[in-house]
């Protein structure tokens, strides 16, 4: 028998919502000590949630999910705590439905049903009188039976803790049998990672047959530690805990959902000076407090912010409980009461302990597995997806490449034959809108868009096709979806030019009647470049253009190395670079003269425009 995992191999990717621990409360009609001994009635029912019990003329009010008075019907009770987890359960989320409270006090009549272990034509007795153990297993067989768009596998498992031993309810020692626990009656939990606990060779009993899992259960039942103490004929002796567990299987998705249904049935929790037990009743009444007392600090423990540390190990019954307080299952609480006087100081600690349960949360979440052939399905898939993605980032590197290499042809003449116009043409405007990829963007074509064209064109085709049919609108062939991902190295690349230009450097330029805006193409650092080419009359002609060429034209150091390379014997001559600069560029700064290559006699010369 096992606890399924808390990290189940494929966790639901739902978010977990907490709840706290529904609890309810129900009280039993007077028996037959009560109304010998004429014991009044103290607990008061105001409405469907809220009851007061007075206790020694002091009275305290209690608010719970229900309360359950003591002349409603076993059905009442079923379809209030039981029917609405069977969803749950059939779709892989672990339940849990404890019965608590002293001898006596009504938990086995409302789990099982009365005489339920005795009655040899239970499925022809009065339907009313069934408990919940009983009612849940039919209706989850019955929904299992009409779902047929899933296979379902049914198991049982019925333990005890019986003096803080496990025992096992469903044990049959065979020769048949392939796994014999060491000791039947004392097995071991163990916590498995990505299995969380099991309790080690449990019997698990797969089923396909409701009357099968009734016998199980009536079987387990007769084997039950009880004993006659002074509040019960037969008192159970032990806590009783009864599991279902659902496999759904989706034959289609190779997906599995796994959960479990714990039905407990607790051990009285009076006062040993109560029961009026010695002996070896005496010892069971013990470990069966100290049990009780642990779960009580689990609960404080869980209700109390300031404590960090859960003594779940504390004992057998708070270790196999550990998920349904706390944990990633769905539980109810319900607390059976006396409503009279002579049991008032055990109602009134039953009523404060499912007070304080009902503050503790939960987190449900269905427990959902992948088949071996799905998972490697799923693998397959995911690593043609990165192959794919490899090779879009391949291309887009190649792209990069190519853009780095042709601008810097552009600025440096080197490499291939190539024109500024052409490189922002192809790279720098969107093939859609042929706006500047001021925010360029790639799509699953492996083409770079700007981004609102390429929205609006996906949305539009969206619209049109009903979310079907997604193309490139530049090769017109199909893409899988409108995801897109930021091209930041054209976006650096375009930052660049953008930066070296000035923010307001754009000229508009004509090219087949069609008017489209771009950077400057005629760069500084092209500018300058062109310069070197020039001799000096065409470079001072080349000045007259604007002011930034002139701007460049006029620097010192150009028109000194251009004097340099123009005129070695002069230059060599010079013995002051300083004299040079103050003839030759104060003249041409204030007059704005052209300069001549040399004139006949070999000299320089400096004409007025």
């Amino acid at each position: 028998m096992s606890q399924p995992s808390t990290n189940p191999s494929t966790p639901n990717t739902k978010k977990k919502k907490s709840e706290h621990i529904r609890v309810v409360c129900r009280l039993r009609p007077p028996n037959d000590e009560e109304i010998q001994k004429k014991s009044p009635v103290c607990v008061k029912v105001e409405d469907d949630q809220t009851l007061k019990i007075d206790v020694k003329n002091e009275v305290q009010e209690f608010t719970y999910d229900r309360i359950f008075n003591m002349n409603d019907a076993q059905n009442e009770v079923y379809e209030d705590v039981a029917a609405p987890i069977i969803e749950d359960l059939m779709n892989g989320v672990n339940s849990a439905i404890i019965a608590y409270g002293q001898t006596g006090s009504g938990k086995t009549y409302t789990m099982q049903g009365p005489n339920f272990e005795t009655n040899l034509n239970w499925f022809n007795s009065e339907t009313e009188n069934w408990g919940i153990t009983p009612r849940i297993v039919s209706d989850v067989f019955g929904k299992a039976a009409v779902d047929t768009s899933y296979q379902y596998q049914i198991s049982v498992s019925f333990v005890e803790i019986y003096n803080e031993r496990i025992r096992d309810l469903l044990f049959h020692k065979t020769k048949q049998s392939e796994i014999q626990p060491k000791d039947p009656d004392n097995l071991t939990i163990m916590e498995l990672k990505n299995k969380g606990l099991w309790i080690l060779n449990a019997t698990t009993i797969p089923t396909t047959d409701i009357n099968q899992v009734i016998e199980l259960l009536k079987s387990g039942l007769k084997r039950r530690s009880v004993a006659k103490t002074n509040s019960n004929e037969e008192s159970s002796r032990s806590h009783a805990i009864f599991v279902l567990s659902v496999k759904k299987i989706d034959t289609v998705e190779s997906v599995e959902r796994f959960s479990q249904l714990y039905l407990v049935d607790l051990a009285g929790s009076e006062t040993v000076s109560k029961s009026l037990t010695s002996g070896e009743r005496l010892d069971e009444a013990k470990k069966i407090n100290t049990s009780l007392l642990a779960l009580r600090q689990v609960i404080f423990a869980l209700t109390n912010k300031q404590i960090t540390h859960i003594p779940y190990r504390d004992s057998k019954l708070t270790r196999i409980l550990q998920n349904s307080l706390g944990g990633n299952t769905r539980a109810c609480l319900i607390i059976n009461c006396s409503p009279c006087a002579f049991n008032a100081n055990e109602t009134l600690s039953t009523l404060k302990f499912g007070s304080r349960t009902r503050q503790i949360t939960n987190k449900p979440k269905a427990n959902k597995f992948v088949s071996n052939e799905e998972l490697t399905r799923m693998l397959a898939a995911a690593n043609e997806e990165i192959t794919d993605k490899n090779n879009t980032i391949k291309q887009l590197q190649y792209q990069i490449l190519q853009l780095r290499h042709q601008v810097s042809s552009c600025f440096t003449g080197k490499g291939e034959e190539f024109s500024l116009d052409d490189a922002y043409k192809r790279f720098f405007h969107c093939p859609l809108s042929n706006d500047l990829l001021s925010d360029p963007v790639v799509a699953l074509d492996g083409i770079s868009y700007q981004r609102h064209a390429i929205v609006n064109n996906f949305n539009k085709q969206f619209a049109k096709n009903k979310g079907r049919g997604l193309v490139s609108p530049v090769t017109g062939l199909s893409i899988a979806s409108r995801h897109i991902t930021p091209n930041h190295a054209l976006k650096s690349q375009f930052d660049y030019i953008v930066d070296r230009c000035g923010k307001d450097a754009l000229v508009i330029m004509c090219e087949e009647s069609s008017l489209y805006i771009q950077p400057k193409i005629v760069l500084r650092e092209l500018i300058v470049y062109i310069f070197s080419f020039l001799d000096a009359k065409s470079l001072m002609q080349s000045c007259r253009v604007n002011e930034e060429w002139n701007e460049l034209g006029s620097n010192d150091d150009f028109w000194y190395a251009l004097f340099k390379q123009d005129y070695p014997l002069e230059f060599e001559k010079l013995t002051d670079y300083d004299n040079l600069k103050s003839k030759y560029f104060d003249v041409f700064k204030s007059k704005r003269v052209s300069v001549l290559s040399s004139n006949q006699s070999g000299g320089l010369c400096l004409v007025h425009n």
